[in-house]
């Protein structure tokens, strides 16, 4: 796949993502390799933006580091 694409975070427990992690959703056909990530302002409705590429759950690599999510309701 490899396609270029943003993912907004409504919320996240933790330290911030970084590059080179990965997320995947449980039942997902599409894994997406953090690129970038970019925080909001304090006091916003969101944590931050991820660039992200589009890739196969298949080409992640053994021992990465995986985060599993799930998409918010529209």
């Amino acid at each position: 796949m490899g396609a270029l694409c943003t993912i907004t975070i409504n919320s996240w427990e933790g330290r911030a993502p970084t590059p080179g992690v990965y997320f995947k959703t449980l039942k997902g056909k599409t894994a997406y390799e953090v690129i970038s990530f970019r925080a909001t302002r304090p006091g916003s409705k969101t944590f931050g933006r991820v660039r992200c590429r589009r890739l196969s759950p298949s080409e992640i690599p053994d021992g990465a580091t995986v985060f599993y999510w799930r998409w918010s309701r529209r």
